[in-house]
């Protein structure tokens, strides 16, 4: 009777909750788990692999391997840095394997994204066009910033992440990510 409180509540839980539930072997808290983390995963890997069937398989592999290290998750960090981290190390790591890293992918599909964003369906077509142009030019601005900077602006603004999360992610101390996303806004508008 416990076990079914629990089914219906499972969705108002926190991170922390879910996570003990699914040590204890609840697969349903580990199934709200990748619900709510799905696209956060799938946002990271889109950012380093650019073919949709190895984005599949990297973001399933990182699930699996939340599932497999989840006994080793410290409470004592916000649990989306902690996915967050897998997800990029699960990338790069897909990325050497092929000995390809190259970045011009990762800025066309940041360029992609904003399209998508500034594309408004009932806009009319001149002004489809000129949002399309707006984002050509920011793409390509973007790509002339340095990778630090790219990555600053994209975390903070494409991922949702505080500077201090992004500071924990990168191992770097919090003024230097500050400082790399300041810098490539004050590039930007120069640029722009």
């Amino acid at each position: 009777m416990k076990y079914l409180i629990l089914k219906k509540n499972l969705s108002n839980s926190t991170d922390a909750e879910l996570v003990s539930l699914s040590l204890f072997g609840n697969e349903q808290a580990f199934n709200f788990l990748i619900k709510r983390y799905l696209k956060l995963v799938y946002g990271v890997v889109s950012r380093y692999v650019f073919n949709s069937d190895e984005k599949d398989d990297i973001t399933q592999e990182v699930f699996i391997k939340i599932w497999k290290n989840l006994n080793k998750y410290d409470s004592k960090r916000k649990f989306s840095t902690w996915v967050w981290e897998i997800a990029k190390n699960s990338a790069l790591d897909h990325l050497k394997k092929k000995q390809a890293l190259t970045f011009s992918g990762y800025e066309d599909k940041f360029g992609q994204k904003i399209e998508n964003f500034l594309v408004d369906r009932n806009d009319s077509l001149l002004r489809k066009i000129e949002k399309l142009e707006v984002a050509k030019k920011l793409k390509s601005t973007l790509s002339l910033l340095d990778f630090n900077s790219q990555e600053a602006i994209s975390l903070h603004h494409q991922q949702e992440l505080s500077f201090k999360e992004i500071s924990k992610i990168k191992n770097q101390p919090l003024n230097t990510i500050k400082s790399q996303y300041r810098r490539g806004l004050q590039k930007l508008k120069k640029l722009l």
